[in-house]
């Protein structure tokens, strides 16, 4: 959390990728109309409703964050809906692509196993705590509440094929991104 998977995602669809976002899935599952909306709004009440309607995100992820219980409960009601939605894509996608799904619950899902190729977006803990304080104005006591529920870096460094270090200027990113890019091209053209 923090570490720029995003960014990351993002540059590698700007050079053709096909990006499978896990959270993206989520929010767009949660939207008034769709299956998991109603089945949240039963589990978790009015509370988590802004005046529209639609599901307030901070709200909920204050409860879910601090409860591991009430996470569970809506992980049991949207990660179904988001591994429909995937599925769809995947199958939806061109022979050839090259396909990265950014999951933020990869290692702590066990689902590593699943993937040809695993990379890890690493940034130090304090540079992530302060972006998610400055860029997504998550107060620090909750974003590291957050941050404590996901595993450490280093089971992440144990599972991944690529590390990329998102810990200084973007041009850095933008090289590391390149180094891996070929790596999935060369992987894709020996497939």
């Amino acid at each position: 959390m923090g570490s720029g998977k995003s960014t990351v995602a993002q540059m590698f669809q700007a050079k053709g990728a096909l990006i499978v976002d896990a959270d993206a899935l989520a929010r767009e599952a949660l939207k008034p109309g769709e299956s998991a909306y109603q089945l949240v709004v039963s589990e978790f009440g009015d509370a988590v409703l802004l005046a529209n309607g639609e599901i307030d995100r901070a709200a909920l992820a204050r409860e879910v964050f601090a409860d591991a219980a009430k996470r569970d409960v809506l992980e049991r009601i949207v990660h179904p809906v988001v591994a429909a939605r995937r599925a769809e894509m995947l199958a939806n996608a061109p022979a050839n692509a090259i396909i990265i799904e950014d999951i933020p619950l990869l290692v702590e899902k066990n689902l590593h196993p699943d993937y040809d190729f695993v990379m890890v977006v690493t940034a130090p803990e304090t540079l992530r705590l302060a972006r998610l304080m400055t860029e997504r104005q998550i107060p620090e006591a909750e974003a590291l509440k957050r941050m404590s529920t996901q595993v450490g870096d280093e089971a992440r460094a144990a599972i991944a094929d690529a590390i990329i270090d998102n810990s200084g200027t973007k041009a850095e990113l933008a090289e590391r991104v390149e180094d891996v890019w070929l790596q999935l091209q060369h992987l894709s053209a020996k497939s």
